[in-house]
């Protein structure tokens, strides 16, 4: 079973596997390392990955993007009411305020969540490790942002588990990029003591931007500080080209592209490659065909111009940068190393701005497009337990919002009924333990100190009297969990307290094995689609194919052509009907495919027998003159004359009377003279003469025995003459 780590990118996402002593990115179907995490839903069939990205223009209403931003927030959220104002599809609010996602598939409007669409998509990564490994997916991590909170984990873990994979971890992103930079470290100090080595990694992504400065050693990885924002990204700068350019369209082509959706999407899609061509050349062009209107768009941008129009964007980057160095308590001399990750810090102002912070040039030892699933494999081959690897490091990971919790009654110590359990920057795992003098029903209700709620926890008091104790846990994927609750008496463990949790699972078990069901239908539907696509589509191929041949070169092998190529006219019709070939099941296809099969392989046959019946033919002529010249020759008995004359006279007279009968067949009938007959018969004939023509004679077998006693007798005086050569040279000595 695979051990696999997935980079779930906005834009993109890309897969890693442990195997043969290394990680492998793991390409697609097209041979491409990065999957476009799109999912299209059509009339009958949906689409994913690199299918959706060919086809996105041509349905954007039902292609889902920008996942990342959608799982685990609410309707209202403002993330998602800007979103609404750039992307093509719909979004509706789903159940329980959340986002619900309208779109068109099999002739019905359906509002799904962003994790079930996310789940469809993790889907086909799992169809690429198998594909590429040949195996099921025995664990993986899965990579996040640092800034997602407990709901959006949890709902990345559900989308995760509707994919068919089986999550291990939950790891945030540079934390995953840091474990695999350290990993190929081999000048790593010894210990804190000895100086350890900090390094600032820089993600800067398609959706967002984000800083994390490590501290490493030969045992450990520590994050020291992790900021983000959440709203900066690559796609930002791709809007601002976007709005720029609209108003220059505007003024140019007399059209409004920000008013149609397809327009807009053809508009960033031309923006985007603008931004990458700016990245290396000092001015870029904008062409985008047939964006709205049958209107061509070419415009031209300085990479000067572009950096004025997005100077606000700029502004902002050096915010998370400096939020980190005053978290981690260090100046910028002190960071020994830059590492960038993310499509984005390949613009060269945002690398400018970096170096400003850091005073240093940004290094590029890490694959800045593959770290992020290399390092979630790598952390998925140590806490798998099917895998055995050398554990690297020991990694104390980064919680960057502190979270509060509200209870009902006073824990021992006087605290207050409100408290911030957890702070900003707290380590991952953490623990923490609470004590409630009184034995009665607890209620809490944990949130960020922002407001956000993670959820309720219900505490039933137990029997006896004694102390309550709760142990609080914010786990290594950075979920907050009431772990366990005991009724205790002067030391003495009296029992377990039940503990209930409400709002904490965005699904349940239920929900998710819901959704897993509705994915399974999904996918067999997808199957028999393509399956009856394929079988339309061979039919289709075989009616053109056997038309053509019935009109020209297989025409006199069929009784009556012209009816066939006006059956096949017709067939051609019904495969385009609406109520025909666009209903049709693949069986249907099939059975049709099969009866023209039949006749197209008949004609086939006819056409074959008759280019090769005249060779063979000859062939079979040749071998008997050949024999009956032979026996003219041979040095045979005259019963073995007799027998190879009277079998050649047989063959000829089979031959004779053979081609006669064929000769008053039609073309289209079935052939008297085959192929394999006179191959038989030329077989039959020659294995019955060759052994008498070859076959040894009387007199050949006296010469035999002759030239064998004159052998023997040359021996004999061979033997004698050495005898007395010896002889001699012992009357020498």
């Amino acid at each position: 079973m695979a051990v696999v780590g997935v980079d779930f990118g906005n834009l993109g996402s890309r897969v890693a596997v442990a195997q043969n002593r290394g990680i492998d990115t793991l390409s697609n179907e097209v041979n491409s390392r990065t999957t476009p995490s799109l999912v299209q839903f059509n009339d009958k069939l949906r689409a994913v990955g690199e299918s959706a990205s060919s086809q996105y223009t041509r349905n954007v209403r039902n292609t889902i993007s920008n996942l990342k931003l959608l799982i685990g927030r609410k309707f209202a959220d403002p993330v998602v009411q800007t979103e609404m104002k750039w992307v093509p599809f719909r979004i509706v609010e789903g159940e329980n305020g959340g986002v619900g996602l309208l779109v068109s598939y099999n002739g019905e409007e359906r509002t799904l969540p962003p994790e079930f669409v996310l789940g469809v998509l993790f889907g086909q990564l799992e169809r690429t490790v198998q594909n590429s490994v040949g195996t099921g997916i025995g664990y993986s991590v899965v990579s996040c942002p640092p800034y997602y909170t407990d709901h959006q984990r949890r709902c990345l873990i559900a989308a995760y588990k509707i994919g068919g994979f089986n999550p291990l971890r939950v790891v945030n992103e540079v934390t995953a990029a840091a474990y695999g930079w350290g990993m190929y470290q081999k000048d790593l100090p010894d210990s804190a003591q000895s100086g350890d080595r900090k390094v600032a990694f820089v993600d800067f992504g398609e959706s967002c931007m984000k800083c994390s400065i490590v501290s490493f050693t030969k045992n450990s990885m520590k994050i020291l500080a992790s900021t983000c924002d959440s709203t900066l990204g690559g796609r930002e700068f791709d809007r601002c080209l976007a709005t720029h350019f609209a108003v220059q369209i505007q003024k140019t082509y007399k059209i409004d592209v920000m008013s149609n959706k397809r327009a807009l999407v053809r508009l960033l899609q031309g923006c985007e490659k603008t931004k990458k061509v700016l990245s290396a050349n000092p001015q870029a062009p904008l062409h985008v065909s047939c964006i709205m209107e049958d209107v061509d768009v070419s415009l031209m941008i300085k990479r000067e111009e572009f950096e004025e129009i997005a100077a606000p964007l700029f502004d902002r980057i050096k915010q998370p940068l400096l939020e980190a160095l005053e978290k981690s308590n260090l100046k910028k001399e002190e960071i020994n190393d830059i590492e960038q990750i993310g499509g984005s810090v390949r613009v060269p102002k945002v690398q400018s701005l970096i170096k400003e912070v850091f005073g240093k040039d940004p290094g590029k030892r890490l694959n800045s497009e593959e770290c992020v699933a290399k390092g979630c494999a790598m952390h998925c081959a140590v806490l798998s337990p099917k895998f055995q690897v050398k554990k690297l490091f020991d990694v104390c990971d980064f919680s960057p919002e502190p979270i509060t919790i509200n209870f009902s009654q006073k824990a021992e110590g006087g605290e207050p009924e409100s408290c911030e359990i957890f702070s900003a920057g707290n380590i991952v795992p953490s623990y923490r333990s609470m004590v409630f003098k009184k034995n009665s029903d607890v209620e809490i209700v944990a949130s960020y100190t922002k407001g956000e709620e993670i959820g309720k926890f219900s505490i039933k008091k137990g029997e006896g009297e004694g102390v309550m104790k709760l142990k609080v846990k914010l786990d290594a994927n950075g979920l907050l969990v009431v772990e366990k609750g005991i009724l205790e008496n002067e030391g003495k463990k009296l029992g377990d307290l039940k503990i209930t949790s409400e709002g904490v699972e965005p699904f349940g078990d239920a929900g998710v094995q819901k959704w897993v069901e509705e994915e399974k239908k999904m996918a067999e539907n997808d199957r028999v689609v393509i399956a009856t696509a394929e079988a339309k589509n061979e039919l289709e191929g075989y009616v053109y194919d056997l038309r053509s041949k019935a009109k020209g070169e297989w025409e006199k092998y069929f009784k009556d052509a012209p009816k066939l190529v006006e059956h096949l006219d017709g067939l051609e019709e019904w495969l385009y009907d609406e109520e025909g070939g666009d209903v049709a099941t693949k069986e249907e296809f099939q059975e049709k495919l099969s009866e023209l099969k039949q006749k197209g392989e008949l004609a086939a046959s006819l056409q074959f027998e008759a280019t090769n019946r005249d060779g063979c033919v000859k062939s079979v002529q040749g071998n008997i003159d050949y024999f009956l010249n032979m026996l003219n020759t041979s040095d045979i008995s005259e019963e073995d004359r007799l027998r190879v004359s009277q079998k050649c006279e047989e063959v000829q007279d089979w031959l004779r009377c053979s081609l006669d009968q064929q000769m008053e067949l039609a073309d289209y009938e079935t052939p008297v003279v085959k192929v394999e007959f006179l191959k038989q018969k030329k077989d039959e004939l020659f294995k019955f003469v060759n052994p008498i023509l070859t076959k040894p004679t009387a007199k050949k077998e006296e010469k035999k025995e002759e030239k064998a006693e004159e052998k023997k007798v040359e021996e004999k005086i061979e033997e004698k003459i050495e005898e007395k050569k010896e002889e001699k040279v012992e009357e020498k000595v």
